[in-house]
């Protein structure tokens, strides 16, 4: 990730860094994934993500968009319970769902709006910018269970997690530089520096075993 202010779009929207995204062409449901990654250099500011997410162009049925996300790092965010922002060894691993009801209508659920269905979160022993770890899932028809070095942190049942989703690598910018305005995340002009860029995440490998029904 590069501080490169830059304008976008017809309207000229301001944007003050550049990043990219890893996704798979293939598209899969159930079965184990990992990867071997080292966290970014800059906290705060970025997360290091591993994630699963369908295209979201379901038209039918209740489910619309579903998303796993295996590992979300140094995310920083703000807990609403303490008012005090997570340290740098708190770990996400989230669930995310867009939802049609009888008339059509769509809803976002989320980890704050459901946290018994979607908020999964554990506090490792170490700073994940020093060193690779191993974060996987494995995706079944009737469960989620998450892993970090070959052990188990987390589980939910699978109550929505169905549709075909594709594979995904990001280094997405985070507080202080983004906060969310309703449902999207926004720049922050105010909080744009060059300072602590370049940074960047490193994935030594992926691994994927799709699951025979």
């Amino acid at each position: 990730m590069t501080y490169d202010p830059h304008t976008r779009g017809n309207q000229q929207q301001r944007f003050f860094y550049k990043s990219g995204i890893l996704r798979s062409k293939l598209k899969r449901t159930y079965g184990y994934y990992e990867a071997r990654i080292k966290g970014c250099g800059l906290f705060p500011g970025a997360c290091p993500a591993f994630w699963l997410f369908s295209d979201g162009k379901a038209t039918e049925g209740e489910v619309r968009y579903c998303e796993i996300d295996i590992v979300e790092l140094q995310m920083h965010e703000l807990n609403r319970s303490t008012q005090v922002r997570d340290p740098v060894n708190h770990i996400d691993m989230n669930l995310h769902l867009r939802l049609a009801d009888k008339d059509g209508k769509i809803r976002w659920v989320r980890p704050l709006m459901d946290p018994e269905l979607c908020a999964n979160s554990w506090m490792a022993p170490w700073d994940p910018r020093d060193a690779f770890h191993v974060y996987g899932c494995d995706v079944t028809p009737e469960t989620i269970v998450w892993y970090v070095d070959g052990k188990e942190v987390a589980r939910k049942p699978n109550k929505y997690w169905h549709l075909a989703m594709n594979l995904a690598l990001s280094l997405g910018l985070r507080y202080p530089h983004l906060g969310w305005v309703g449902q999207e995340m926004k720049p922050v002009p105010q909080a744009a520096t060059e300072k602590g860029f370049p940074t960047s995440m490193e994935v030594d490998y992926i691994r994927v075993w799709e699951r025979k029904k």
